[in-house]
């Protein structure tokens, strides 16, 4: 009966731990380095974007005028939409069919 009564408390323990560790990772964004290296790039990419918005009064209209490579392959993504005044910055996620996008709108990064 008492390593029945042990191995329950083991068990409550262990989950209790796991739990947290979960907690602590959706509490903290975890990221894997692919995402986080691409959300570094997208921030330069979005520094770049606002210092040219400043100097131009306008939106790129595309990477290339800012001195960027751009492709169709990605992995990162512009779009300037035609009301010319916001724009995302967008790259794959690491799972099929999912995405994160920076908004220029509310300036944030979001997950789709």
């Amino acid at each position: 009966m008492k390593d029945t009564k042990r191995i329950f408390v083991s068990v409550v323990i262990i989950l209790i731990i796991l739990a947290g560790f979960l907690l602590l990772a959706w509490k903290f964004d975890w990221q894997s380095p692919y995402e986080k290296g691409l959300k570094e790039k997208g921030n330069q990419i979005v520094l770049k974007v606002e210092s040219f918005r400043e100097e131009n009064g306008r939106l790129p209209d595309n990477l290339r005028e800012l001195g960027l490579s751009e492709s169709e392959e990605g992995p990162l993504f512009y779009n300037k939409p035609k009301d010319g005044m916001n724009y995302t910055v967008s790259f794959p996620g690491s799972t099929l069919g999912e995405s994160t996008y920076y908004d220029s709108k509310d300036k944030l990064w979001h997950d789709f």
